[in-house]
């Protein structure tokens, strides 16, 4: 591709080697030989690292840590876009971590407060949904007697966002929190317990997706 075309060029990905010894942790080194190919055909494609904000390492299994994925670019498309920033996003799924090439920052507008408060299926995969639900039931029977069933219910879903936004909070921030805990564990010292809470973080990260996928659907 390179001997045919002369135009801006950027490349984004899984690159599945490092460029050079500092860009692993754990496990055997990486051959000289295999760095210095790496190397070699960016050099030849006139190609350069474009750096990155976040945790340098973005793969990892077991004990293993590596810069595999990476955002690479010519002198042509550098000059067009001089303040291209590559973000190591955090662990979610996937032994790599997401990352992110920021051209420009993207203003979205806020909807959050036009939709009215609805059930939400995903409370469904909450441990503590059916306790929270008889709880609420036993309150409103004391505190709105007499006002029949639409008034309970109606008791009962006040009771289920007060839950929501006390307890849930939004799932991006729970996500968020656990995100960076996983982190931690991963950044820390390599033993049982941050391996147990890295495995931990990394089902409720997993539980936190699915419930905002149900969201989403609903």
């Amino acid at each position: 591709m390179h001997t045919q075309y002369n135009l801006p060029w950027v490349i984004i990905g899984d690159f599945n080697e490092i460029l050079y010894l500092h860009e692993k942790k754990g496990g055997n080194p990486r051959s000289q030989r295999s760095m210095q190919a790496f190397r070699d055909a960016l050099a030849d494609c006139g190609l350069e690292d474009l750096g990155c904000l976040g945790d340098t390492f973005t793969w990892r299994q077991g004990r293993i840590r590596e810069r595999l994925d990476r955002s690479v670019a010519n002198e042509a498309w550098a000059q067009m876009h001089p303040g291209a920033t590559l973000k190591n996003l955090e662990f979610m799924r996937s032994y790599h971590r997401p990352i992110l090439l920021d051209m420009e920052a993207q203003l979205a507008p806020n909807y959050d407060n036009r939709d009215p408060k609805r059930f939400e299926a995903k409370w469904f995969h909450e441990q503590k949904f059916r306790e929270v639900v008889q709880r609420a039931l036993n309150d409103a029977a004391v505190r709105v007697p007499g006002v029949g069933v639409l008034g309970k219910l109606g008791f009962l879903h006040g009771e289920m966002h007060a839950w929501d936004d006390a307890v849930l909070k939004t799932p991006k921030k729970r996500i968020r929190q656990a995100q960076r805990d996983l982190d931690n564990a991963l950044s820390g010292p390599m033993n049982d317990e941050n391996e147990a809470i890295a495995k931990q973080k990394a089902a409720l990260i997993e539980l936190l997706l699915e419930q905002q996928e149900v969201h989403w659907l609903q």
